[in-house]
């Protein structure tokens, strides 16, 4: 397993395009909807560091290598280039319109174009051993979550991980994702606040 040092040593702690930023906040998707481009993105160390902590809390397996991982909205790609490096074959999918394909492109990262509000997804069944989502379900609105989640745990071989950013859309509509029969075989093995991690057991 590599250590966080190793891996922004291995990763690179710049970003390959230095222009990226410039062009992002041009971008019409930021432009035409009044959203703040997420500069956090920017601290390229920072944002590895938070990553490496979430799968070595929460996913450590992957921390060997081995397994193929989709991550839906990968926005910035940063959680699949650490996976990757880690030794595990490594796509994506962000929703149309996202600029982000650009930076995903300039660090090798396979990203194809779903809109996460619209199951069910053009990915085969059991065709990929992980599949994550992190800070996006909130976006693809709650009455969709469980439809959502019925596609994830189609896709995924052994293991389903998500994370739901806190605040309003969650509080409304938690519910959902707590009570939700799991299909046979599936448990919820690791939960903490707003992390749920589900496992083909």
């Amino acid at each position: 397993m590599k250590t966080l040092h190793e891996c922004i040593e291995g990763i690179g702690s710049e970003w390959k395009d230095p222009h990226f930023w410039e062009k992002i906040d041009k971008n019409p998707f930021f432009t035409s909807s009044g959203i703040n481009s997420p500069k956090k993105y920017l601290d390229r160390v920072r944002t590895i560091t938070l990553n490496y902590a979430l799968i070595s809390t929460y996913l450590p397996e992957l921390l060997s290598g081995g397994f193929k991982v989709w991550d839906f909205s990968c926005g910035s790609g940063i959680f699949l280039e650490i996976l990757r490096f880690m030794g595990n074959y490594v796509e994506g999918s962000d929703q149309p319109g996202l600029p982000y394909r650009m930076l995903t492109e300039s660090q090798g990262i396979n990203v194809s174009v779903i809109d996460g509000r619209k199951p069910p997804f053009p990915i085969k069944s059991k065709s990929v051993h992980w599949l994550t989502c992190i800070g996006a379900l909130t976006f693809y609105g709650g009455e969709n979550w469980e439809k959502v989640m019925r596609e994830f745990f189609r896709i995924a071989q052994k293991g389903v991980f998500i994370g739901i950013n806190a605040g309003g859309i969650y509080d409304e509509n938690k519910k959902i994702i707590e009570k939700m029969v799991l299909p046979p075989k599936w448990h919820l093995t690791k939960r903490n606040r707003t992390y749920f991690k589900y496992e083909r057991i």
